[in-house]
């Protein structure tokens, strides 16, 4: 039958899972779901009852322990039912002791399995008794057979091979069961046990058990041994020859002590078998213990090993499983490694996440290797382009003692740079010595490096984005074979973060620069626009020396305005260097008609009012960081609209021009002039109270009232700064 009529008929098949846990429902759902048959779940006996009742599913999967009604009396129910008795039922639990076993085959169960469940043995256990021919027969044709068990008779449906079918499930379950190695010395003494009580029942000779036995533990996977009361070997099956390596008629008779690695365990097992002859018990009887066997070659590997006691011929006979763990124990090395470098790995994302600044960067990677690792040395070192091409060590954690200072570490093509780290700065490639004891590249360092128990190495090279390799991070471990496969990605991982940091802080290190560099240009030059505008305004005095200092006191004033007005810094600032140039157009005034103590003519005025537009043509074209030629052109703007040089009214003038027109205002009627004695403050606040509205903006005027009545503000004596 091909594929897809197995899928066919898996989907006819109903199947009903009877299961108290959650977890456990779900996981055997999924497996016979994922294989094609449709599933019917209940979560206790008396549930599954009557789903047996309504669905007639065509297999029962069922636990024994349940609340209401247990696996075995489900399994009574369905098998004394004229109705239900054919459907199979397979039996879910750890069935570990002999009362367990009769009674799962007083209630009729066709098989078990062993939790935690395989799946492949869960599906192939229902296959096979989805394939057995229909069993169905009238209730007077059924088998019935009666077996005494512990002083009690037992009624058994279905007959021997009922109970040698549900015996070998067993048997092979328990076999399945690598990790419950325990049980399945326990299961083995039942099986014997349980087999030597059918066998007396009717009255067979032991010889035919012994041979039943013999048959089964020939086609499982484990080595089965007996061993008489001497420790000699009786039995050894095909697998024993298969993972010893000896043939049975080579070690049959042997002493079983040869067959493990001494002396580590020859005491126990000369202290276990001189109780074990007289009682069948010892210290390794009914137990699970792990030890090293040795194959034909005399190499060892690990195994796990359960033995019972077996009574044959009057004698006591030791039976043991062993099962070869070396792939296990190679898993659990490689899940160790995995798990230490990908701790590494965090703790490592963790430092590059709070580094700022690449010495600390460099320390702290190497120090969480080795302590979040486990790793034995840790050192990066970087690519210098010197003429020896050495690597020079810029940080370690770990046990050094020294061993870099006497390394000489280089990437030139020399017996040095052909070791681990020069092949890795010369290739870009991982380097690997997995055993530096026999490495013949690290002969130049061995003697050193296994003085500090620094038995394998891992040089991982540290690449910019272009693919030069500007440095190397070495890893030392103090197990040979280190850094398998999955290992050397997650600590390739780890190099390529921690180069990723290195260049990001350099980066970030150098953009620091640029910008402090930048910083410290604009200060410059600000200082420089400062000294080269306050340069003009002082020309614009020598010209006029009865207003000397006019600019610079209008300027602190209009400043000290704008900040007390709330204004940004910058703007305040723009203000400040608007005011002092704001009579720069001045110089196109001849110098006699600035300075005449007398009334000016018309046409004089006409020539003094232009210095607004005649300014604004002198700096438009400087690009200032502020609107400093709009405030020198509208400056002597007013809200009205009778202010020159334009005329402009209300929102037309610039908040800055506002400020200046009064800054202005307050310094010439306050300070002295040629035309006039100084007239004070007072009347140039009482002025200010005149216009404000009119000509005068209406919240800048109160700033300035409250400035100088209420804070006390004074007109400057001199040029002071307010920046």
């Amino acid at each position: 039958m091909n594929r897809e009529q197995n899928e066919s008929s898996a989907e006819q098949t109903h199947i009903l899972i009877v299961e108290d846990s959650p977890v456990g429902a779900e996981l055997l759902r999924r497996a016979l779901d994922k294989a094609g048959y449709r599933v019917i779940v209940a979560k206790n006996g008396r549930e599954g009852l009557l789903a047996v009742h309504e669905h007639r599913p065509n297999l029962v999967v069922s636990d024994i322990r349940m609340p209401l009604m247990s696996g075995y009396e489900l399994c009574r129910q369905i098998k004394y039912d004229e109705a239900l008795w054919d459907i199979p039922v397979i039996l879910l639990t750890v069935l570990s002791e002999p009362e367990d076993i009769m009674e799962a085959i007083n209630s009729g169960a066709d098989s078990y399995i062993i939790k935690p469940f395989n799946e492949s043995i869960l599906l192939e256990r229902v296959r096979a008794l989805m394939a057995m021919p229909i069993r169905r027969k009238r209730r007077d044709e059924r088998r019935w057979e009666e077996v005494e068990y512990n002083g009690m008779r037992h009624k058994i449906m279905g007959g021997s091979q009922q109970i040698l079918n549900l015996l070998l499930s067993i048997y092979q379950n328990t076999l399945a069961q690598n990790r419950e190695l325990a049980d399945t010395q326990a299961q083995l003494r039942l099986l014997i046990e349980s087999l030597d009580e059918q066998v007396r029942a009717r009255t067979e000779a032991l010889s035919e058990s012994e041979e039943k036995f013999r048959s089964m533990s020939g086609a499982v996977l484990d080595a089965v041994l007996m061993v008489d009361g001497d420790g000699r070997l009786v039995y050894w099956n095909p697998a024993a020859e298969r993972i010893f390596g000896y043939r049975a008629e080579e070690v049959l008779g042997r002493d079983v002590h040869q067959m493990f690695a001494p002396p580590r365990y020859l005491a126990d097992f000369e202290r276990g078998f001189a109780a074990f002859r007289e009682t069948g018990t010892g210290p390794i009887v009914g137990k699970t213990q792990e030890l090293e066997a040795l194959h034909k070659d005399g190499s060892e590997f690990p195994v796990e090993l359960s033995v019972s006691a077996l009574k044959l011929h009057e004698r006591w006979h030791a039976v043991g499983i062993l099962h070869d763990i070396t792939e296990r124990k190679r898993a659990e090395r490689a899940l160790k490694r995995s798990n230490r470098a990908l701790m590494a790995l965090s703790a490592c994302n963790a430092a590059l996440i709070h580094a700022d600044n690449e010495t600390s960067l460099l320390g702290d990677m190497c120090r969480v290797i080795v302590e979040q690792g486990g790793y034995r040395f840790a050192w990066i070192g970087f690519v210098e382009h010197d003429e020896a091409k050495s690597v020079r060590p810029v940080a370690h954690a770990g046990f050094e003692e020294g061993y870099l200072e006497s390394a000489r570490i280089t990437w030139s093509d020399t017996e040095r740079g052909r070791g681990p780290t020069g092949r890795a700065v010369r290739s870009g490639i991982p380097q690997a010595a997995r055993d530096i004891g026999t490495d013949p590249l690290f002969a130049p360092w061995r003697m050193e490096a296994l003085k500090r128990g620094y038995a394998s190495s891992l040089v991982l090279p540290l690449k910019a984005e272009n693919g030069t390799v500007f440095g190397a991070l070495s890893i030392y471990s103090a197990e040979a074979d280190a850094f398998d496969e999955d290992e050397l990605r997650l600590l390739e991982e780890l190099a390529d973060d921690l180069a990723f940091g290195i260049l990001t802080l350099r980066t970030r290190f150098e953009r620091n620069q640029a910008v402090k560099g930048e910083r410290d240009q604009a200060v410059r030059l600000r200082h420089a626009l400062e000294e080269t505008i306050a340069a003009i305004a002082l020309t614009l005095e020598k010209r006029d020396p009865y207003t000397a200092g006019h600019q610079q006191r209008v300027a602190a004033i209009a400043a000290a305005i704008a900040r007390e007005m709330g204004l940004p810094p910058h703007q305040v600032e723009g203000i400040h260097f608007g005011a002092l140039i704001h009579d720069i157009g001045k110089v196109y005034v001849p110098s006699e008609i600035l300075n005449r103590p007398g009334k000016l003519t018309d046409l004089e005025f006409a020539l003094i009012k232009s210095h607004p537009e005649v300014g604004f043509d002198i700096v438009k074209d400087i690009p200032f960081p502020w609107p400093v030629a709009q405030m020198v052109r509208q400056h002597h703007e007013r809200l009205d609209g009778s202010g020159y040089p334009q005329g402009l009214e209300n929102g037309a003038i610039m908040l800055e021009a506002r400020i200046l027109a009064v800054a202005d205002t307050v310094e010439a009627m306050a300070a002295h002039r040629p035309y006039r004695a100084a007239l004070g403050l007072d009347a140039a606040m009482n002025e200010l109270e005149r216009e404000r509205g009119k000509t005068f903006d209406p919240e800048v005027v109160d700033v300035c009232l409250r400035m100088v009545r209420e804070k006390g503000f004074a007109l400057p004596g001199e040029y002071e700064r307010l920046v």
